[in-house]
Order: structure tokens, then C-alpha cells, then sequence
């Protein structure tokens, strides 16, 4: 006896509040059961979440809006609950996204634009999900725009900016996590702009932090207990902290550092880089070609950079302009 199973085929749903588009649903609450691979459109328009009710993510699906120009979703929390979700192609007003806690759930952002008032905790929390990705997308406002905690992430052509706390929170799960960052631009965070900690590897490149303010150390960018770290062509500047690493502050972590720019940061010491290693510290370092100019440093040292740690090599780095309180208005190397 030969057995046939069909599969279900995938379908595509159109969700139209006003009811003038044939064929589609007022709602998401009106929507059938949703199947692995459904594709659910929300047409032009500004939409509010109370007229919308829940989307139905028990099977991986897609979100998509007519254009991040044109379909607005406004106060409403977006759920990844358990199957994986794509939105692309929409403009979330005072809205959020939970993308999963204690859940392994792949979850991808694609042209989408995020904006939250200065009273809204996260913008997008994820918790144990396997992995979060963010293409061609920004954050604006808020108190923080992210806040992961998981296994592998990715954001490539993302701007944050303007939040009231700190940019984004990065925390990979373990020595195997994984955090990437790729043409990324912070501005604006009035608690450090992002702060990557927690085991797990962590790679930077073409990325820009500017007008970045902290209390705390790292006010552009913050690296602490990594595995390991790689920063390259990136840029800072007008990054500014009481604390130490006005531009970056590095502590622990195989480190590489190249072809990156610190201009017009402040701290107490460091005003451009800390990199904070222990005499006793077994990681390496390979740093190379850093420019430094018109940093600051308010108090200990170390205008451009404060250097820590076992001494290794280091080459190719220029100062100009920098300045200092206290000592090494260039760079205070205190390496043994």
C-alpha cells in the first residue's frame, strides 16, 4: 500500500482595518490558523494595536507592512512566542518586540523602522532565542533599544539613536556566543551607547559611535568579559564619561584592534581608549594602525589611551592633539 502525505502549501494573508482592500481580514484576531511559512501583509496606512488584536506566531511566519514609509503600527507588543518571525518592511510607532525568553526561536528584522517614547523601557527584548538578526533598520529613542540575551546576533546597516539609557545591551550566552555588528551607527545614548559583556565572541567592524554619554565606563562602546573582541574601521567621536574610555573600554578577551579613529572623546582617564587588562592576563593582543586626536582625559592619564596589562606589541598609532590632566596626554602605558 503506498502512502501519500501532502504538505500545506504556504500562504499569503492581507490584513486591512479599513475593509477596502477585497479579500482581506480587519484584523489580526480575524486572521485563520496560521501555518509555517504564512506571510501576513498589513497594508498602508497607521494602524493602532487595539484594533488589531494578536498575531498568531505559534508557527513560523512573516509580518510585512507596504513599506517602512507607508505602513505604521503604533502602540502595539509584537510577540515572537514560539515559532519563528520575520517583520520587514514596516514602521513600528510606540510599539515593541519581545523576541522569545526561555525559547529557542530564530528571529529576523528586515526595513524596519522602531520608534519609542522616552518613557519605554526596551524596544526589542530577546531572551534565550537562537538567534536575531537586523538588517537596514533603526532605533530612535526609549531608554534602551535592545536588550539580548542569546546565542547569535546580527545587525548590519542598524542606526540607534537618541535613547535616554543605554543604546543596546548585548550579553552572548557562553563562550560560543556570538555577537556581530557591521556598518552600525550609535548616537546620542545618554547612558553609553552599547555595552557587550557576558563570555562569548564579539566582532565590530565599519561601525560609528558618536555623541555618546556615560556615567560609567565606555561611553561610545563598552567591552567587558569576552572571550573575544575584534574592533576594526570604526570610528568615535564626541563620546564623553566620568568613568574610564570615553570612545571604547576593553577588559579581558583576545583582542583586535585596527584601523579605527578616536577624535574629541572624554573621560577620566583614557578619553579615546581604555583597555583595562590585568598584569596576569593570558589574552592577546593584536593591535595595529589606531588614530588618536583631540581626546581628553579629565583625571589619572592618558589623553589619547590607557594601556594595562602584560606588555605586548602594538604598532602604527598616531597622536594628535590630545590632552591630559594628569599623565600621558597622548597614551598612559602602565603594561608590565
Amino acid at each position: 500500500m503506498l502512502l501519500l502525505a501532502s504538505l500545506a502549501q504556504a500562504e499569503t494573508y492581507t490584513v486591512d482595518p479599513s475593509g477596502s482592500t477585497p479579500g482581506s481580514y480587519p484584523s489580526f484576531g480575524d486572521l485563520p490558523s496560521l501555518w509555517s511559512g504564512d506571510v501576513v501583509v498589513l497594508v498602508a496606512g497607521t494602524w493602532t494595536g487595539s484594533s488589531l488584536g494578536e498575531l498568531d506566531n505559534a508557527f513560523p511566519l512573516t509580518l510585512r507592512g507596504d513599506g517602512r514609509n507607508l505602513t505604521t503600527l503604533q502602540g502595539y507588543e509584537l510577540q515572537a512566542s514560539t515559532g519563528s518571525l520575520v517583520v520587514e518592511d514596516i514602521r513600528l510607532e510606540d510599539s515593541t518586540l519581545n523576541a522569545g525568553h526561555n525559547v529557542d526561536i530564530d528571529v529576523v528584522l528586515r526595513r524596519v523602522d522602531l520608534s519609542l517614547s522616552e518613557d519605554t523601557m526596551v524596544g526589542l527584548e530577546a531572551s534565550s532565542t537562537a538567534s536575531l538578526e537586523i538588517y537596514d533598520s533603526t532605533f530612535t529613542g526609549g531608554k534602551t533599544a535592545i536588550d539580548w540575551r542569546a546565542g547569535w546576533l546580527l545587525l548590519d546597516h542598524v542606526t540607534i539613536s537618541g535613547t535616554a539609557g543605554r543604546g543596546a545591551r548585548l550579553l552572548p550566552s557562553g563562550s560560543d556566543g556570538i555577537v556581530s555588528l557591521q556598518w552600525v551607527w550609535v548616537d546620542g545614548a545618554q547612558e553609553g551607547g552599547i555595552l557587550a559583556s557576558n563570555g562569548g565572541n564579539v566582532e565590530i567592524d565599519h561601525c560609528t559611535f558618536t555623541n555618546n554619554r556615560s556615567f560609567l565606563d565606555g561611553a561610545g562602546l563598552k567591552l567587558f568579559n569576552l572571550t573575544s573582541v575584534s574592533v576594526t574601521n570604526s570610528h568615535f567621536s564626541n563620546n564623553s564619561t566620568t568613568a574610564s574610555g570615553g570612545g571604547l573600554y576593553v577588559n579581558e578577551g583576545d583582542l583586535t584592534l585596527s584601523n579605527n579613529t578616536f577624535e574629541d572623546n572624554e573621560a577620566a582617564y583614557g578619553g579615546g581608549l581604555t583597555a583595562f587588562y590585568s598584569s596576569s592576563s593570558s589574552k592577546t593582543w593584536e593591535v595595529s594602525e589606531l588614530y588618536f586626536e583631540g581626546n581628553n582625559a579629565t583625571g589619572i592619564g592618558g589623553g589619547g589611551a590607557w594601556l594595562t596589562g602584560r606588555r605586548q606589541a602594538v604598532t602604527g598609532l598616531t597622536f594628535v592633539n590630545n590632552s591630559s590632566a594628569g599623565r600621558g596626554g597622548g597614551v598612559y602605558d602602565q603594561r608590565y
